[in-house]
């Protein structure tokens, strides 16, 4: 889907630039792209950039549903309850206008809040900044729907209630 938002220019570059060597894109209109049953919504003029201000490549752009296990480091004691991969790997992008992130976790944890946080490489640095204040989620229709100003790995997670006591 990527390519095919860049070749149509729905995704479009900036005067000069090149696929693999971009300061930005611009989405030309709201974009839709469909992860399996989790999904990434862009409003329309929101411009993508690479957070450390250097020259990206567009063609490295993934939108994918990691692999259950691939994902690690998050605190210890909290379950995994959805992922989802929008960015480049190891590269933190920021997007200009909040983008929608909405992650299938399940019917099971319908009206479930869960916490979100992002990290660039999925194995460390996972952290709440760029995704939009309160940096959770109630699960309604079996997704986790949140805002986010920053990529790449999403997760969402809960921290399951103690075991009550035996006596």
């Amino acid at each position: 889907q990527i390519d095919e938002l860049l070749n149509e220019d729905t995704l479009a570059l900036p005067n000069g630039a090149t696929y693999q060597s971009t300061p930005s894109l611009q989405a030309a209109q709201n974009i839709s792209i469909n992860v399996g049953a989790s999904a990434v919504t862009l409003p329309a003029n929101t411009a993508i950039t690479a957070i450390n201000g250097q020259n990206f490549d567009a063609t490295a752009i993934i939108a994918s549903a990691p692999a259950s296990g691939t994902l690690s480091g998050l605190t210890a004691g909290t379950v995994m309850a959805g992922s989802l991969q929008w960015g480049i790997v190891n590269l933190g992008l920021q997007f200009s206008n909040p983008i929608t992130i909405s992650i299938n976790v399940g019917n099971s944890l319908n009206g479930q809040t869960l916490s979100i946080v992002r990290s660039t490489s999925g194995t460390s640095g996972w952290t709440a900044d760029g995704i939009v204040s309160p940096a959770t989620c109630v699960v309604s229709g079996g997704l986790c729907a949140f805002s986010a100003t920053k990529a790449s790995y999403y997760a969402a997670f809960y921290t399951p209630a103690p075991a009550p006591a035996g006596g």
